[in-house]
């Protein structure tokens, strides 16, 4: 009898309210991904487990209750760290929304956004995306979904 697949649960949801952001929700018991990039930016958190990655080289470590931030077309594989069922929750928001936030924000035209810290720890901001996840899951509002994504960028 062959091994069942340990990576079945994985779910993705785009909303026509906001087109240029997709959702998922993830959880891997083993090494799923190899390193790639996304032409999109990568916001997410982990629900549990923990993994260590590496950004342009440099390792990085994320556990559960923390954010991860991960710009566009840098290389990188989240896989779970050994005995780590990892959870997350992930966003690929195209550039174009960060961009007009940025510009709304600093009243000047930004080129690209870029994250200094790759792993944050910020409860806030955390239920902030954690909600935005939810109400797109629950099939929210219009309006409640654009406020939530535009105030968590």
């Amino acid at each position: 009898m062959g091994k069942s697949p340990v990576n079945t649960d994985v779910r993705f949801w785009r909303d026509p309210d906001l087109p240029g952001v997709e959702v998922r929700y993830s959880s891997y018991h083993e090494d799923a991904f190899r390193e790639h990039t996304h032409a999109e930016y990568s916001i997410g958190f982990l629900d549990s487990g923990q993994t260590t990655f590496s950004l342009e080289g440099t390792p990085y470590t994320a556990r559960a209750d923390q954010m991860v931030f991960i710009g566009p077309d840098v290389a990188h594989a989240c896989n779970p760290d050994p005995d780590s069922k990892m959870t997350y929750r992930m966003f690929y928001v195209e550039g174009t929304w960060l961009s007009s936030v940025a510009e709304e924000v600093f009243g000047r035209t930004v080129d690209s956004v870029t994250f200094p810290h790759p792993v944050v720890d910020d409860p806030e901001l955390l239920a902030h995306w954690r909600t935005l996840h939810q109400v797109i899951i629950d099939g929210g509002g219009r309006l409640e979904k654009e406020s939530l994504l535009v105030q968590g960028l």
